[in-house]
């Protein structure tokens, strides 16, 4: 529970009722970071841009950036953001085996071969940034077709997760 008194789409107005509407139409429910973040609703607004930029990504699909945020949360134990990723990969067709294969090994999921390779990416440099990467496992990335763009921009994804989750517990009791 957070120690801040959090916004939520009953009380919110103006900017911070903006971002919540935007889920109205969604097929998942508000995700928790955003009753804190809509303390501050410009910062709110830019994270909920983000958001929006990935959700129409035109090369990284929707169930891998789900798997993403998924595996990441898993590892930080961030359970607000297990579970809510989790039902939407579900939504996608995945099974609590394909869950597991995502959260743990990347590999054997229903995601493209081409995807998982990114994912266990994306999932290394998150969970342990302080290893950098080599040259050559940038270039298995790319020889799988992923853009020097498509690289960066998965792995920021992932450490957008990290964001809300460090704030939650850092705020919460």
């Amino acid at each position: 529970m957070y120690n801040l008194t959090t916004v939520t789409p009953e009380t919110a107005k103006d900017e911070a009722k903006e971002v919540f509407d935007w889920f109205a139409d969604k097929p998942f429910d508000i995700p928790r970071s955003f009753e804190i973040a809509a303390l501050s609703p410009k910062l709110a607004k830019k994270s909920l841009e983000v958001a929006t930029y990935f959700g129409a990504h035109e090369t990284l699909s929707f169930p891998l950036l789900t798997s993403i945020r998924y595996a990441v949360s898993c590892a930080v134990c961030l359970d607000s953001c297990v579970a809510l990723n989790g039902d939407i990969l579900k939504k996608c067709g995945m099974t609590e085996d394909d869950l597991e294969a995502v959260a743990n090994k990347q590999e054997e999921t229903p995601l493209e071969a081409h995807e998982e390779v990114l994912l266990k990416f994306v999932v290394q440099r998150v969970t342990n940034p302080e290893a950098g990467c080599t040259e050559a496992e940038i270039d298995a990335v790319r020889s799988h077709g992923w853009t020097d763009q498509d690289i960066y921009e998965a792995t920021y994804h992932g450490f957008f997760v990290l964001t809300p989750a460090m704030i939650e517990r850092s705020l919460s009791s």
